[in-house]
């Protein structure tokens, strides 16, 4: 669950840097929310043909994956290796006046090392979103939001949004996230 959360908070990294750097210039309403963690485990048990490694977490917890093709050198991977996960996670709210429609664009990358490096890559996932605001309560700080595909969501904000007191209805909210997880082995 503690890796769901994280790798979740991940995918909010590097684009909430830019709406942070947007919110200075313009003094609009909004926030920013940064997290790093990262999260060691040992190689317990490896199987190359299947291409499964079995990982025992910091509180003696065992989780078993299964490595894909595209992961070029799993066969330097041994029991006893050390492989750690680095989330990086950025996660930024920008209010501003609609420009239409709510709106989703989500782009991936995926880096590998090459053949004969140490095991180890990156993926990051870049999202942003756009939102009416429906229905806003000051009071209790409760926003609901019609995202793109006309999906209704109801949240608290909590006090990282500064100025909701100048966010009104029909203003649009953009979100900005990224995810990153860096993965390194080592012996």
């Amino acid at each position: 669950m503690k890796k769901a959360l994280l790798f979740t908070a991940l995918i909010v990294f590097t684009a909430g840097l830019t709406v942070s750097a947007e919110e200075k210039q313009t003094n609009r309403p909004g926030g920013t929310i940064v997290e790093v963690s990262t999260i060691t485990a040992t190689v317990e048990a490896i199987d190359y043909k299947a291409r499964t490694v079995t990982l025992k977490g910091p509180e003696g917890n065992l989780v078993t994956m299964k490595v894909g093709e595209d992961a070029k050198n799993f066969n330097q991977v041994a029991k006893g290796d050390k492989v750690t996960f680095d989330y990086y996670a950025a996660f930024a709210i920008d209010v501003q006046k609609s420009t239409g429609e709510p709106k989703s664009v989500q782009t991936k990358k995926i880096t590998r090392g090459e053949p004969g490096d140490r095991p180890g890559g990156t993926i990051e996932s870049t999202a942003y979103v756009t939102a009416k605001v429906e229905k806003i309560d000051y009071e209790s700080r409760m926003v609901t939001l019609r995202g793109p595909g006309g999906n209704i969501t109801t949240f608290k904000a909590n006090d990282q949004v500064k100025r909701l007191n100048e966010v009104g209805v029909g203003d649009e909210v953009v979100v900005q996230y990224v995810l990153a997880v860096v993965i390194s082995v080592r012996k």
